[in-house]
C-alpha cells in the first residue's frame, strides 16, 4: 500500500489548520480511493477525518481499514461521530479489532 498525501492549505480564514487529501495505491499500482482530512495547528497530533472514499470495485478489500491505520500511526484520530448506515458499521468493527484506539 501506499498513500499519496497532498496539502491544499489552511481550511479556515484564520488559518488554524490545513486541509489533505490522500490517494490511496495498492500493491498493483492502481488508485483505490481517498481520504479527506483536517489537522489543526492547535493540535499537532490529531487529525479529523471526513470521509474515506473506496471506489466501488475496490470496496470490501480492507482498503479504508488501512487508510485509517495509516492515519492512527501518526496521529490522534478525532471523529465527528457523523457517518453513513456503511460507515457507522465499519467504524465500530475497526474500533473492535483494535485496529484504531482513541
Amino acid at each position: 500500500m501506499k498513500y499519496e498525501h497532498i496539502c491544499y492549505g489552511c481550511f479556515t480564514d484564520d488559518g488554524r489548520g490545513d486541509v489533505y487529501s490522500c490517494n490511496i495505491i495498492n500493491d498493483s499500482g492502481d488508485n483505490v480511493g481517498y481520504c479527506k482530512y483536517y489537522k489543526p495547528h492547535y493540535h499537532e497530533n490529531d487529525v479529523y477525518i471526513e470521509y474515506i472514499y473506496i471506489y466501488p470495485k475496490h470496496r470490501l478489500k480492507g482498503y479504508a481499514s488501512h487508510m485509517a491505520k495509516e492515519l492512527n500511526t501518526k496521529y490522534r484520530l478525532m471523529w465527528d461521530n457523523r457517518f453513513t448506515i456503511e460507515g457507522r458499521l465499519w467504524y465500530n468493527a475497526i474500533k473492535r479489532r483494535g485496529i484504531i484506539t482513541e
